[in-house]
């Protein structure tokens, strides 16, 4: 739904745009609106109170927290979209101090890496080795499954930093992961393994230079991973309840106008507010679908726009009776070549609920939400059970365990990857704005990922307002 509109480009542009007379800031009723209650929109939203800006929050959902969901009506309370706090997660750690909550350690590991099952197969990690399932190479044999991806991605150049991505000899790296897997040298099994269970939709879909960049910050991070006492959703909604104007709840935007002087925000109900800025701190998946919009943009923004590909991801959350995994020997965390993708536990287990889930991506998540919940509950449970007999009337899955990104009207997605070819031609170019409109969300950070890129992309958008007004 992105509009065309003829713009100029260059320095001389930024002056244009910078040229909104005095006169016509009283009549707007914000000097910024932001749109969307995740992290970033919230993010962005203290920041520019903190510096005596007049800020407006709309949200589409009826609950804050965006792509955060702590779901505390299962047992256990685990989490299905952004927990982890980084040791390096500065931006994020600051809100989380703002907001007044604090931090848990997690609790020791449960697992010994991942029980494996190829083909058919359960296999202990000490055993794979040496198992009839294991068709790699003979120089390969000794390898885990999980492991293969990153051994190939480290023969690669790296990333001296994370946001090395944008030098103009990485450009290189951006490939569809399958074409990297086929020149890696290993044999066909290991490409086929490596290519199960990526962060992306598939191996051919999802850009290497894309997944170097991950594994850069990965490598960049200090200190050890935390989670926020309580549950993941305690940020954003202590966030809200410090804004000065409660955030406007149920209110979807359905388009936007930004003109010389100032944006036009349409809202489902007709009503249309007016700002001297506006942050749109959504999804591309549903700015694309949800927004027509008449602003200013580049070629690549709006191609970013149009195209930014969302992993879909398809979680059942369940819990387990007793400890099996204590009977069985095996580690409690499970990897699949098959239909049961990874088996693990995500910030549950409160209480001392045994908790799981199932975390299906791309195709099998497609397989998923093809069906009714109760049908996805049921197939899960009874092909892990037949994988691994130990679990065999143990576990307990509810029908609202099931949790579908894509198929969220507000998210369409869980979180953004870059298909081949993508990002070193569009990436740089949503850092921008497109006149008074400013981005911010994990989409458009540069150098963090997740919620600390969230909160990154965040503060950047304030921080050039700010320096406007």
């Amino acid at each position: 739904m992105i509009g065309r509109r003829t713009v100029l480009t260059g320095a001389g542009a930024a002056v244009v745009v910078g040229l909104a007379p005095r006169a016509a800031w009283a009549a707007t009723e914000a000097d910024v609106v932001v749109i969307g209650a995740g992290i970033a929109g919230l993010t962005a939203a203290m920041q520019l109170q903190e510096a005596g800006a007049r800020v407006v929050v709309v949200e589409a959902r009826d609950r804050v927290g965006g792509r955060m969901l702590t779901l505390d009506k299962l047992p256990g309370r685990p989490e299905a979209g952004g927990l982890q706090v980084g040791g390096g997660y500065g931006n994020l750690r600051s809100m989380i101090d703002w907001a007044g909550l604090e931090l848990d350690d997690p609790d020791a590991p449960t697992s010994r890496g991942f029980a494996l099952h190829i083909g058919g197969s359960l296999i202990a990690p000490d055993a794979w080795a040496g198992s009839p399932a294991n068709r790699l190479a003979a120089a390969e044999k000794a390898m885990q499954p999980p492991a293969l991806l990153n051994a190939i991605l480290n023969k690669l150049p790296q990333l001296p930093e994370p946001d090395g991505w944008m030098a103009a000899d990485m450009a290189a790296q951006d490939v569809a992961l399958a074409e990297t897997l086929a020149h890696s040298g290993l044999s066909a099994e290991a490409q086929r393994l490596a290519a199960c269970n990526v962060n992306g939709n598939s191996a051919g879909t999802l850009s290497t230079l894309h997944l170097l960049r991950a594994a850069a910050i990965f490598r960049a991070g200090a200190g050890p991973t935390q989670t926020i006492r309580g549950g993941s959703m305690r940020l954003p909604e202590a966030m809200a309840a410090k804004l000065k104007t409660p955030v406007r709840l149920a209110t979807p935007v359905t388009g936007l106008r930004v003109e010389r002087d100032g944006v036009d925000v349409r809202l489902a109900g007709g009503q249309t507010l007016r700002a001297r800025y506006a942050i749109s701190a959504i999804p591309f998946s549903v700015l694309r679908q949800a927004v027509a919009m008449d602003a200013p943009l580049s070629p690549q923004q709006a191609s970013a726009i149009a195209g930014m590909p969302y992993t879909r991801i398809t979680q059942l959350h369940l819990t387990a009776t007793e400890p099996f995994w204590e009977s069985d020997g095996l580690p409690k965390y499970l990897w699949s070549d098959g239909m049961l993708a990874r088996v693990f536990d995500y910030g549950g287990g409160h209480g001392g609920v045994h908790d799981l889930v199932f975390w299906l991506n791309g195709e099998h998540a497609d397989w998923a939400d093809r069906l009714a919940p109760e049908a996805v509950a049921a197939k899960l449970v009874a092909a892990y059970e037949a994988a691994r007999p130990a679990a065999k009337g143990k576990l307990v899955a509810r029908a609202d365990g099931l949790h579908s990104w894509q198929r969220e009207q507000w998210s369409r997605g869980a979180y953004h990857h870059w298909a081949p070819g993508q990002m070193s031609r569009l990436a740089t170019a949503c850092l921008e704005p497109a006149g008074r409109l400013h981005f911010a969300g994990e989409h458009v950070a540069t150098a963090a990922s997740g919620l600390e890129g969230a909160c990154e992309a965040a503060v950047r958008a304030a921080s050039a307002i700010l320096g406007d007004l």
